[in-house]
């Protein structure tokens, strides 16, 4: 009995873990987003100041 207890904090652990790793994931994917379109604004100023 004190096995399948076991094996149920576990997989309830586990599921907890999942769960903080998707909403880590998301924050990261929402930086690297805005990171991105950063990057992309400095870069059509850099392309804009080399045409000029």
């Amino acid at each position: 009995m004190r096995g399948a207890v076991g094996i149920s904090v576990l997989i309830s652990v586990l599921l907890g873990f999942c769960e903080s790793l998707f909403r880590l994931q998301d924050s990261i994917l929402e930086g690297v987003e805005s990171a991105f379109e950063q990057s992309r604004i400095s870069d059509s100023k850099d392309s804009a100041f080399s045409a000029a």
